[in-house]
């Protein structure tokens, strides 16, 4: 009997060591630091998170980043229990009967900066999303959020981290499959949102019925240690999800760079053919420019030459205003942000400081930064691959540059695109804005009760690298 029960032991660890391999060998493998790869962080700050009481705050760690050509901050974050709802004649929920025929009621509305980027009033277009696919590669996501948890298709982790053990939730630098991009920041979360996010408790986001593929490339301290994570990541999705149709990443690298960047070092050289990899499969990867105030260059991969780069402008009016590294004597709407990068290649602005959307634990967050402002373009872009599905994608990211409305960065002296989605949907299907509205655009309701940027700046639980 001993002798059966050992040989039986023995078979079973074979099975199991087989087993084993087989899942080692099916994971996908990522690429290391190497010489000439480069670090970077998420692009946004934030006033305050919902349920963040459980993280530690950044403001408790050192969230300078000092780099030459750098002179940026992270996002300071106080452990603060917040949530934002819609109250009787706020702006988040301000009715538009004309705008809303034949629309799914949802219990929160869109937010006044997706109002102000013409993304709001997509789903009474019929342009909600469905059968689309919006991979976002960021900290992860709150895969139980009752505004994302349904739209969640697939989740995958490339987190290498500033150490061996790697930064997934499984403690290594690889995870696959159902909680591989569980969210440690919040960055990711908020980021999901402004795209997908249902509006059961967060405001609606711009396409809510797309499925979203999450993908985690950044530690809780919202930083990837290197480029290669990032190339993985892209390569996974060019791999498992081909038909993606949108791609969002509201990051970039530490270094900086003037124009075009596809040649200029061998980590740019890399991200360049993934992402043209991508767009040749029908893919627009929206990128944000960053936050370090530049007026001359933007990170990679926002410099490469088929992203579509995204820089960040004031959403309301106020008066002084101080964030991210940089002081505003007044901010209004669809003012170029201090904080934004830019330089000659930057393909258009969008309303992104500041954007309330989903936060952790099932709550709302809001930050501000070109973190926000990419989403609100790569909503736009599921939208018009919706309302247009035989464009390119160079012809819809020309719709998107070409809506009309502009941007002066009185820094720089040039003017950019600013994001007008019902002008780029018009551009592209006029007969279907025609049928939705009449023919007639009259302006979003929402924009009717623009909230003061200095209401923002003083919401409980504010946390801001100058102090406030």
């Amino acid at each position: 009997m001993f002798r059966r029960m050992f040989c039986c032991l023995f078979l079973s660890l074979l099975v199991l060591l087989a087993f084993s391999a087989a899942a080692a060998e099916s994971t996908p493998k990522t690429i290391g630091a190497q010489k000439g790869d480069a670090a970077g962080t998420g692009f946004s700050g934030t006033t305050a998170r919902a349920d963040a009481s459980a993280l530690p705050s950044l403001g408790e760690r050192d969230a300078s980043i000092t780099d030459g050509v750098l002179d940026s901050a992270l996002e300071s974050v106080a452990p603060a229990k917040t949530s934002v709802v819609a109250t009787p004649g706020s702006q988040l929920a301000m009715a538009a009967p004309s705008l809303r025929k034949d629309s799914v009621a949802y219990a929160v509305l869109p937010t006044y900066s997706a109002a102000l980027n013409g993304v709001s009033t997509m789903v009474d277009l019929g342009l909600d999303g469905a059968g689309m696919k919006v991979a976002v590669l960021d900290t992860g996501v709150d895969a139980t959020h009752p505004d994302l948890g349904a739209q969640l298709l697939d989740e995958q982790c490339f987190c290498s981290g500033s150490n061996e053990e790697g930064c997934c939730p499984n403690g290594g630098p690889t995870q696959s499959g159902r909680g591989a991009a569980k969210d440690d920041n919040g960055h990711g979360t908020n980021v999901a949102g402004i795209i997908v996010g249902r509006g059961n408790i967060a405001p609606r986001g711009g396409t809510p019925n797309a499925g979203l593929i999450a993908i985690k490339v950044a530690d809780r301290n919202n930083r990837f240690c290197c480029s290669t994570d990032l190339v993985s990541a892209l390569n996974w999705l060019l791999e498992h999800h081909p038909d993606v149709d949108v791609v969002n990443l509201s990051l970039g690298t530490d270094p900086l760079f003037g124009g075009d960047c596809d040649l200029k070092t061998p980590f740019t050289r890399e991200l360049s053919v993934a992402v043209n990899a991508l767009v040749a499969k029908g893919a627009t990867v929206a990128v944000s420019a960053g936050n370090h105030g530049n007026s001359g260059a933007m990170s990679a991969p926002a410099c490469l030459r088929n992203s579509l780069s995204v820089g960040a402008t004031w959403a309301a009016h106020g008066g002084m205003a101080t964030h991210l590294g940089c002081t505003e004597s007044a901010t209004a709407p669809r003012q170029a942000a201090c904080f934004s990068n830019r330089s000659t290649t930057t393909d258009v602005y969008a309303a992104g400081a500041f954007v309330v959307s989903t936060g952790l634990g099932g709550g709302t967050s809001r930050f501000g930064g070109t973190s926000q402002a990419a989403p609100m373009v790569a909503a736009c872009a599921v939208a018009l691959k919706q309302a247009a599905p035989t464009t390119s994608v160079e012809q819809r990211m020309d719709a998107i540059r070409q809506s009309g409305a502009t941007v002066r960065d009185d820094v720089s002296g040039r003017s950019y695109p600013f994001l007008d989605c019902m002008a780029a949907v018009k551009r592209l299907n006029p007969e279907l804005v025609a049928a939705r509205m009449g023919g007639e655009r009259g302006p979003d309701p929402l924009l009717a009760s623009a909230p003061a940027v200095d209401e923002l700046l003083d919401a409980p639980g504010a946390g801001f690298d100058a102090g406030r």
